[in-house]
């Protein structure tokens, strides 16, 4: 529909906000279990062209796993992972296993459940499976896209820490994604350009470098790439 188009974009950085509180579980709680640190929500913000993911981990999230949470949620997105959602009694709901929700939010009775993959009656027919935490479940009522499809691409542009112990990631999607994509890989290019560049002397060279590094530094490209020209 028309309304649904509209708010495709939203509904997408919405969803996969969804998406990326599972991924970093498993690629920081699950990958680490010697860390002691459990990842948890601890906040986020969704716009059209980008999300931001705030959560608990007590110290830099390497570039490879970063770039390991980023792979998972491509990967979902070129499955065009199915996205369920469905009212469910409140105490019906914190029955299923690895549920995740916000401890400081009430929810209301009955509550939507959302799980990308796997359907929620799925979910309720079998609450203990221990299988379910392969899968992002929600209580949310926001709005959601249909398909992981409507993602469209996934990367990750920034890696900081906020607070003690939380760390931010910011995730830009679809067409956002696109154009950071092309602009990191026209700044690699500059810099190939000024590695070749014959008619440019020491001091030039070092001169160029500077300028680069600061529009990298300034850029919105993607944090792979960031750290790689750096």
């Amino acid at each position: 529909s028309v309304d649904y188009n509209r708010r495709l974009p939203v509904a997408a950085n919405h969803t996969a906000t969804h998406q990326l509180n599972k991924v970093l579980r498993e690629v920081l709680q699950f990958g680490h279990p010697d860390a002691f640190t459990e990842v948890h929500q601890r906040g986020s913000l969704v716009t059209e062209d980008q999300l931001r993911f705030d959560f608990s981990w007590n110290s830099k999230v390497a570039v490879e796993d970063v770039l390991r949470a980023e792979k998972l949620m491509n990967e979902a997105i070129a499955s065009d992972l199915q996205v369920y959602s469905k009212l469910v009694p409140l105490q019906k709901a914190f029955e299923i296993n690895s549920i995740r929700c916000m401890f400081d939010e009430k929810y209301p009775d009955p509550v939507t459940v959302v799980c990308v993959g796997k359907s929620v009656e799925a979910l309720l027919e079998n609450p203990t499976n221990p299988d379910w935490v392969n899968y992002s479940i929600e209580l949310c009522g926001g709005t959601h896209v249909k398909k992981m499809g409507e993602v469209q691409q996934v990367v990750v542009v920034s890696e900081e820490a906020l607070t003690k112990g939380v760390r931010r990631l910011t995730v830009f999607t679809r067409d956002a994604a696109r154009r950071s994509v092309a602009e990191g890989a026209a700044l690699r290019n500059e810099l190939d350009a000024v590695i070749a560049a014959t008619n440019l002397d020491f001091d030039d060279k070092t001169k160029a470098m500077g300028v680069l590094s600061k529009k990298v530094g300034d850029s919105n490209i993607p944090y792979s790439t960031k750290c790689a020209l750096r």
